[in-house]
């Protein structure tokens, strides 16, 4: 019988809990229910749930992607007889691999609320190092299992694939990150997120070259996964629970998912001109009613030159201070990006002048950022409009 003890077990290597669950066909499903509850602690505060689906399927294919991947290379690389490897072999591989999804469990701890920015990103980096290492460990524990691989050529076979799939994924992180803040100068989380996330790619190059050199050596005793022939079944319990999981992180994602709605619409509002709905829209809510520690407008939303915050704040006056100050630190971290500030400003009004000739507020902007620097200095002042 598989029971919740028994992933507890495979979880830390255990052999017979291991045995079991490559032996199981519903263990397989079950593993996919994991999968399912392990992207909602991914996601539930970072993604809308109704409106990118991928919460699902990326995991999912993600899954059977790497699986496959890592199962290739054995398959080629390790020694197995080729005669002798069906997809039963493969299968065994899937469920204990999709088994390993509770670990992603520990992603979803709402540390953002209880602390802030920084201290927050460092956590969840090393708890994604933890959770990438016990995994990798686990992987190797499983092959040594499975297919009779010394721990040394479990390791290099294991490492190998799973070191390059690592490079890749924090080498685009880290263009990404670079991508998406481009303009805007990073803010203290941020910068640590990239420079981990460069390190972290260093560090797969490492683990790439480590694992080459494991694979020298005897190949040992290798052998293909025979199936026992009592298959255990899942018990009940363990099926209510991967189910109480998915309901539990629905429960939690209730008041992130209408943080990211209200940020969204807010988004769609000002990107869309229009500011009156917006202040509207705002009159009721305050910084608490949209996501912890994520600006609402930085990064591509409000990107360019002049940056959009500008516009906003120049057309409109009635903002929350929250949403004004945001604003104003997204437009003085443009400025000071530049490696002349100065020539920034100048640009800054003539530029803004240029896309908004009757923008209402500008010389209040400019007399905020700029004390020393007329914005009549650079344009006309505005014609048609007036302060309330």
């Amino acid at each position: 019988m598989i029971a919740p003890k028994t992933i507890v077990q495979f979880l830390f290597g255990k052999r017979e809990a291991i045995e079991k669950i490559a032996s199981t066909n519903a263990s397989l499903i079950l593993g996919f229910l994991f999968i399912v509850s392990a992207g909602l602690a991914r996601n539930y505060d970072h993604h809308i749930l109704t409106e990118e689906p991928l919460w699902i399927g990326g995991p999912v294919g993600m899954t059977l992607f790497s699986s496959l991947f890592i199962y290739g290379f054995v398959k080629i690389i390790g020694g197995l007889n080729r005669k002798k490897i069906t997809s039963h072999n493969y299968l065994a591989f899937l469920r204990c691999f999709a088994m390993t999804a509770p670990l992603a469990w520990l992603y979803g701890i709402p540390v953002e609320q209880f602390t802030d920015a920084l201290p927050a990103t460092q956590f969840n980096f090393t708890i994604l190092l933890i959770v990438s290492i016990w995994r990798l460990a686990l992987t190797v524990r499983i092959a040594t299992i499975l297919f009779h691989f010394n721990n040394r050529r479990a390791f290099a076979l294991i490492a190998i694939p799973a070191s390059l799939e690592m490079f890749i994924a924090t080498f685009l992180k880290s263009i990404n990150i670079v991508g998406i803040m481009g303009g805007i100068r990073l803010s203290s989380a941020d910068r640590f997120l990239l420079n981990a996330t460069q390190t972290v790619t260093v560090g797969s190059i490492i683990l790439l070259a480590i694992a080459l050199g494991s694979l020298i050596g005897p190949k040992g005793d290798v052998k293909n996964w025979n199936t026992p022939p009592i298959k255990p079944r899942i018990s009940k319990p363990l099926w209510i629970l991967a189910i109480s999981v998915i309901a539990a992180w629905l429960v939690m994602a209730y008041r992130p998912q209408i943080q990211l709605a209200n940020r969204a619409e807010l988004r769609t509002l000002i990107q869309n001109d229009d500011y009156e709905l917006a202040a509207y829209f705002l009159n009721n809510k305050t910084r608490s009613d949209f996501p912890t520690h994520q600006f609402i407008f930085r990064h591509a939303t409000f990107a360019g030159s002049p940056p959009r915050a500008l516009r906003v704040l120049a057309n409109h006056n009635r903002w929350p201070k929250w949403m004004k100050d945001e604003l104003m630190e997204d437009i003085s971290n443009w400025i000071e990006e530049s490696s002349d500030p100065e020539s920034q400003k100048e640009d800054l009004y003539r530029d803004l002048y240029r896309s908004s000739r009757e923008a209402p507020f500008i010389q209040d902007i400019s007399d905020e950022l700029t004390p020393g620097i007329q914005a009549a200095d650079y344009f006309y002042p505005p014609t048609s409009s007036t302060k309330p």
